[in-house]
C-alpha cells in the first residue's frame, strides 16, 4: 500500500497503515463492499468501481462531493496486480459552466 502524502489529501492515512490490508483502511461498514470489488476485480469481472460521498469539510463543516473510483492494475498478460484508488472533490467541477478552451 502507499500514498501520496500532500496536506490537501481528502482521506488521512497514517503511516503505520503501511503494510496492513488495504481493506482495514476502510470504515467497518465499507469493509465488505471493498472486499466484493476486489474479489471481482481479481476474478475479471470488473474493471473499475466509480462511487460518491458527500463528506463535511472544516472549518464550517461543510459537506462536500467526493467522488472514489477504483481502477484494476494488471500486467500485459491481464494478471490481476492490484486496485488503484483516486478521490478526488469535484464540488468546483459541478460548479462549471459555460466554456474555458485550452490556454484561456
Amino acid at each position: 500500500m502507499a500514498w501520496n502524502k500532500h496536506n490537501r489529501r481528502i482521506f488521512k492515512r497514517a503511516t503505520v497503515v503501511v503494510g496492513k490490508d488495504v481493506r482495514d483502511c476502510h470504515p467497518k461498514r465499507s469493509q465488505n463492499k471493498v472486499e466484493e470489488i476486489l474479489r471481482e476485480m481479481k476474478e475479471g469481472k470488473r474493471d473499475k468501481a466509480r462511487f460518491w460521498v458527500d463528506v463535511p469539510f472544516p472549518p464550517k463543516g461543510e459537506k462536500q462531493k467526493i467522488l472514489i473510483e477504483y481502477y484494476t492494475l494488471r500486467d500485459s498478460e491481464g494478471k490481476y496486480l492490484g486496485c488503484l484508488e483516486v478521490t478526488q472533490n469535484i464540488g468546483e467541477i459541478q460548479a462549471i459552466t459555460g466554456e474555458k478552451r485550452l490556454l484561456d
